[in-house]
């Protein structure tokens, strides 16, 4: 060992190079790197897997055609009430009064959706009519054909592009629509080659669904707002 008075090399101390709450830091800042690394690459992979998104085009599209339709709709059924009521048939006045209103209801709300997909809603001229009225029986047939086409041909496809998109407010939005045209061709099939006596129609104010005074009910079976708020169709 060592004599008396030689001088001896400093003692190493025991304790590790990294102390315990460095060793802890460096653990969870080497964790936090790999979860960062991670998500880059999830959001990498699905943002480019995304990129075409033909869907959301599609919707976008739709929403913007199916307001126009809207738009030219509510002028060309108020229109249509106005000669009902010269030829004096009450009841399909009543009627076209309710479907534009129906559809006036039903373009703000494709507005709402349009915009919460981050979408710019079409800018609407007033356009000129598209065509003079004819008599209140062409103009219910003209309707009825409208109201089965919009049906049977655009909203499955506009409503089956929502739906495949995500984006289902705007397929609630679509499918509203259709649900109250179906009602509204099956009203107008009724007084199209008859006169009837003509009905209280009532519109709810959530969804533009259309009620006649025989098919009343307590809640909205679209969206469930209470009778108490629908809105009456007057003749203008």
């Amino acid at each position: 060992m060592f004599s008396h008075g030689e001088e001896r090399p400093p003692a190493v101390s025991g304790k590790p190079f990294l102390t315990m709450p460095l060793r802890t830091f460096v653990k969870i800042a080497l964790f936090a790197c790999t979860v960062l690394l991670l998500v880059a690459a999830a959001y990498t992979f699905t943002t480019s897997a995304e990129e075409p998104h033909a869907f959301r085009n599609a919707t976008l599209d739709n929403l913007k055609e199916s307001s126009r339709e809207k738009s030219r709709s509510v002028r060309r059924y108020n229109r249509y009430a106005r000669r009902a009521a010269e030829e004096h048939r009450e009841d399909a006045a009543r009627l076209f009064r309710a479907i534009a209103l129906s559809d006036s209801i039903q373009q703000a709300n494709l507005h709402r959706a349009l915009v919460r997909l981050g979408g710019v809603p079409p800018i609407i001229f007033m356009e000129e009519e598209e065509e003079s009225s004819g008599s209140t029986r062409e103009n219910l047939h003209r309707s009825l054909a409208e109201r089965h086409e919009l049906v049977r041909k655009h909203y499955p496809r506009r409503i089956a592009a929502a739906l495949s998109d995500g984006a289902h407010y705007a397929a609630r939005i679509l499918i509203w629509s259709e649900g109250g045209s179906t009602k509204q061709a099956l009203m107008l099939d009724r007084i199209a080659e008859h006169p009837a006596e003509p009905s209280v129609y009532e519109v709810c104010p959530q969804c533009g669904n259309t009620f006649c005074q025989e098919c009343h009910e307590t809640y909205c079976p679209f969206c469930a707002t209470h009778e108490s708020f629908f809105l009456t169709a007057d003749i203008p």
